[in-house]
């Protein structure tokens, strides 16, 4: 057991590809995602405003500046600018200001799962591996909520209208062009402007958000099937004790003896701690672990006799739940 947990010092999480997904390659994609889309929106110009003739450069900084950080809404093209304000709120983005940061969060949602097992001393991988899903599956709805998608199949249709030339205008999926609504004070008199803005910055989200789509649909696919391999493969004793036989032979009159070595001596983590091991350096060291186990609770069922468990205790008139007998 020592050999065991200074070899868990080493390996992590790092034989697993689906973790590797999640904690490693999701984190690195979006962070370099967040890093491209916040030089854009800082460093470039995300959003252009066609403003009135008379006003004057800094004027134009100033709505730019403004309907950058107050958000825009759109129009179809062929409609008119609706009158009610209630309607041009309810049609507010919202979102293209606050897309670094919320990536940089989703970034740091991916990481904590490692940073979990790590901190819990490797005792509850299936845990981590549920918690790997149910982010996944938070992450995507909170995309969709962020993105103001009410349906969640927007990225297949996204994809289907890149696909089929259909264009931005008709769908209104990360427009390139939104009006903007601001107030000047003139001379003590409210001076009100509605004008056209183009978003650039909209071109990288769409993409930005359309990988992220389908990426987080096909992690999130393969992590949800690598948890249900990892709980039926090191839950079920039948399946422990077939992994324990790859390493260790046994006689026919042990063959009791061995399945009560795999229900009481080999937990779940263990299994997925001696396959890192083995992953990472060779099956013989696995083996050689499992073996010197194996022989510490032959020799210690030999001195105690077969009895696996404490005796059972009444207390109160009822019978106590015997617990295993635990060899190192």
């Amino acid at each position: 057991l020592l050999l065991i947990q200074e070899c868990t010092e080493w390996f992590r999480l790092d034989d697993y590809g689906t973790d590797r997904l999640n904690y490693y390659y999701s984190t690195m994609v979006i962070m370099v995602l967040s890093v491209t889309i916040t030089a854009k929106q800082y460093v470039g110009s995300p959003l252009q405003c066609w403003v009135p003739a008379q006003f004057t450069k800094a004027w134009e900084q100033y709505a730019e500046n403004y309907c950058f950080v107050y958000n825009t809404y759109w129009v179809r093209p062929d409609e008119d600018v609706p009158d009610s304000v209630d309607t041009r709120v309810a049609q507010q983005l919202i979102y293209y200001q606050w897309v670094p940061f919320i990536m940089a969060l989703e970034a740091a949602f991916f990481y904590f799962p490692m940073v979990f097992w790590s901190q819990v001393n490797n005792s509850v991988y299936l845990i981590t591996k549920i918690i790997y899903v149910i982010n996944l599956v938070m992450q995507f709805l909170m995309m969709n909520k962020f993105l103001g998608q009410n349906d969640p199949y927007w990225g297949v249709h996204i994809l289907s209208d890149i696909l089929t030339g259909t264009d931005w205008e008709l769908s209104g999926n990360f427009p390139r062009i939104a009006m903007c609504d601001f107030q000047v004070r003139v001379l003590g008199n409210l001076q009100r402007y509605s004008i056209q803005c183009v978003l650039s910055l909209n071109m990288f989200n769409e993409k930005i958000f359309l990988f992220l789509y389908f990426w987080f649909i096909l992690v999130g696919i393969l992590t949800a099937f690598d948890a249900i391999h990892l709980a039926y493969s090191t839950r079920l004793n039948s399946q422990k004790l077939q992994f324990v036989r790859k390493f260790i032979k046994s006689t026919a009159d042990e063959d009791d003896l061995m399945e009560d070595f795999c229900i009481y001596q080999v937990n779940p983590d263990m299994i997925v701690i001696l396959n890192m091991i083995g992953a990472h350096a060779n099956d013989v060291i696995s083996s050689e672990v499992l073996q010197q186990m194996w022989k510490n609770y032959k020799k210690r069922r030999e001195e105690i006799g077969h009895d696996l468990t404490f005796p059972q205790v009444k207390k109160n008139g009822d019978v106590e739940e015997t617990r295993p007998l635990m060899f190192t």
